[in-house]
């Protein structure tokens, strides 16, 4: 009997992963830590798994599928999308979420959606935070706007007054 390991504890264990494949008849799917497509790849070598899975590696980066299908299909890396096809896709991953959830439900989705981009894109902690106290739609746009606009001031812990004026909670987020 395998017993899995804790969730989110350390790292992924890759070992009995391939014991099981190596034991059993039927397909296995290996998961866990596989954050790049030169990971799934290792894991996918390693394990002899017929498949992955992937959760949180995935969170803020959407294309990884992309990237993984196309590096075991043709052994190439596929490089990862310029900052503007980012801001894109979480506008359109904003747009789906307003479309489909209630407009308080959607703001809080929102936030927990889109700070993963946020934290790949080097966005500091306390940024991050300062989004996730945004009370209105219109001020997280306004805030991705500002990202897009002028990524470097983000990127500092020490910019947060001039980026988001209108609101003034956005340090009790730290």
């Amino acid at each position: 009997m395998v017993v899995p390991k804790p969730a989110c504890l350390g790292q992924a264990e890759y070992e009995t992963i391939a014991e099981v494949v190596d034991g059993v008849t039927i397909p296995v799917f290996a998961n866990g830590d596989i954050e790049s497509a030169q990971q799934a790849k290792a894991v996918m070598d390693y394990t002899g798994a017929a498949g992955l899975m992937i959760g949180r590696g995935a969170q803020g980066q959407p294309w990884l599928f992309r990237q993984i299908h196309h590096l075991l299909t043709t052994g190439q890396y596929l490089a990862s999308p310029k900052s503007e096809e980012i801001h894109t896709c979480i506008n359109q991953h904003l747009i789906e979420i307003r479309t489909f959830y209630c407009a308080e439900l959607a703001l809080r989705l929102s936030r927990k959606h889109i700070t993963p981009y946020l934290a790949r894109l080097g966005y500091s902690r306390q940024a991050r935070k300062a989004f996730n106290l945004l009370d209105h739609p219109d001020l997280q746009d306004e805030f991705l706007n500002q990202c897009q606009a002028s990524p470097d001031l983000l990127l500092s812990e020490t910019s947060q007054d001039s980026i988001y004026p209108n609101n003034k909670n956005w340090n009790q987020a730290a």
